[in-house]
This record gives structure tokens, sequence and C-alpha cells, in this order.
């Protein structure tokens, strides 16, 4: 009879961890309501894209993104050159900068203030939150998945890169036309 009792006990301790790990992942914060991502109604006029960043809307046709998804509250010189040139040989176009810094952005950077004083450029502020409200990765970025990775941003910033190159991309889905990877354009 003790024989007996030993394997049952092994096959009975293996069901009841199965039995707990399902219960941690159903009750997992993968399952999150869109309740916190509240996606902005299209009120501009057709053919133009509607940005709502920090409270503040932005109506622009044929616009250009560049968005900077690394938390740097400022640019390096290659992102501010690929920004010029695409705004001094586009000068039609609207080209904005997104940028996502925790702090806000330092606006006494000589870069910055150089991209500022060109007419068709604005740097605007957007929370990391704002840029995936809405998107296919709201689920995946709510869960905090992408904080226990090594490489934080940079994961939003190729989830993004992804979602935009799919098929499935609606202009009035996403926020940008030319997502950007450390602002160099990848289309």
């Amino acid at each position: 009879m003790m024989f007996f009792w030993k394997p049952a006990r092994k096959i009975l301790g293996i069901l009841v961890i199965f039995i707990l790990l399902f219960f941690v992942y159903r009750s997992s914060p993968d399952e999150v309501s869109d309740k916190n991502c509240k996606v902005v109604d299209d009120i501009c006029q057709e053919g133009s894209l509607l940005l709502s960043a920090s409270g503040n809307r932005y109506c622009v046709n044929k616009p250009v993104f560049f968005v900077e998804t690394s938390s740097s509250n400022s640019l390096t010189s290659r992102q501010a050159c690929a920004v010029e040139s695409t705004a001094r040989h586009n000068p039609s176009l609207q080209i904005n900068v997104l940028m996502t810094p925790i702090s806000g952005i330092n606006d006494n950077g000589v870069l910055i203030k150089k991209l500022q004083n060109i007419s068709n450029v604005q740097i605007i502020h957007i929370s990391i939150n704002d840029l995936v409200c809405g998107t296919p990765i709201w689920n995946w970025y709510v869960s905090g998945k992408w904080k226990r990775s090594e490489w934080k941003y940079k994961r939003i910033g190729c989830k993004q890169r992804n979602y935009a190159r799919s098929k499935e991309v609606k202009i009035e889905e996403v926020i940008a036309n030319y997502l950007v990877k450390e602002l160099s354009i990848i289309v």
C-alpha cells in the first residue's frame, strides 16, 4: 500500500502545481482593458492626420513623423541631421518630431534650438503611453513585459516599427506615417 502512495503523491503534487500556474497565468495583467487608453476621433479636415499629444491637437496635411522612443530629452547630431535634411528637402511637408522624454524636452540644447528655427519642423513632447495608445501593442505595453528587458525602449521602438510595417496599418490607427529607428528613415 505504501508503494502506491509515493507515485500518487508525485502526480498529485504536479497536478497542484499546474493548477496554481493556471490560476496565476489567468490572473496576469495581460488582459488589460483599454479604459486608460483614449483614442481621439479625427476632427480635422479629410486627408489630414490628427495627433493628440499632452492635451494638444495637431492637424497636419502631408505629415512626416520622426519618433524618438529612447526617453532622451535631447537629440543626437545624427538624429537632428536626419530631421533637418528631411525638412529642407521637403519644404511643403510638415515635419513632426515626437519625443518621449520623462522629464521634458531640453529646449536649451543647440540642436533642438536649430530645429525649432526651421519653419516646417515641430518638436512635440508625447508620452510613450500616448504613443502606443490604440495600437495592437497597447496590451503588451500595459502588461509591463517590456520593462523586464535590458533594452526597454528599443523594444518599444521595434514593436512600433513592426506594427507600422504590417499590412493592417490604417492611417487613422497610427499617429505616424513614417516611424523611424533612432530618427533615421526606415521606409
